[in-house]
């Protein structure tokens, strides 16, 4: 089972086109909807005021290009129950004429832009979900890079989140 996955790292088992054929005993069917509802059975059921914490620590895909992992997000946000909250980025810059030069992108340009290390200028999100922290915000207290969490609450400059897997998990259990 395992030289089926070490074929893909090494880039063997290409098609004429270039992509990966996967070995049929590590595929979940032959769509995205499949694939999601494989790794996240039931998850359209799920209640976002309960503990879902196990469930979620248990059920991850990752995914290389930030293309395909935003329209998986946008997909398994859809199967989330409860309301969409948008979070928007800040979109505006304070420059100095003559040091910063005289070109200026539009914001709207600006907010295309997605690439590894920048937040997205709209994020949306539901209570429930499940998120990862892409920064170094506290160590000592679990919020790290990699750290998985559950969103709990929305506000206008804050994410609350509670980390799955119980205080300080990810120090821990590495």
């Amino acid at each position: 089972m395992l030289s089926g996955c070490l074929d893909v790292g090494h880039g063997r088992g290409l098609s004429a086109d270039g992509h990966h054929l996967l070995p049929n005993h590590i595929k979940c069917g032959e769509s995205v909807d499949s694939l999601l509802d494989a790794v996240y059975p039931g998850i359209t059921v799920l209640d976002p005021k309960e503990n879902n914490d196990q469930y979620f620590l248990e059920c991850t895909i990752l995914n290389a290009q930030n293309n395909d992992v935003d329209g998986l997000n946008v997909r398994v946000l859809q199967r989330l129950h409860g309301p969409e909250k948008i979070c928007h980025g800040a979109d505006s810059v304070i420059t100095e004429k003559g040091v910063d030069g005289d070109v200026q992108y539009p914001v709207e340009y600006l907010n295309t832009i997605n690439v590894s290390g920048l937040p997205l200028a709209k994020l949306k999100l539901k209570i429930g979900a499940p998120i990862m922290i892409l920064q170094n915000i506290d160590p000592s207290q679990g919020l790290c890079n990699g750290t998985h969490a559950i969103l709990t609450q929305v506000n206008k400059h804050v994410l609350e989140v509670r980390i799955l897997g119980g205080e300080k998990w990810p120090l821990f259990h590495r």
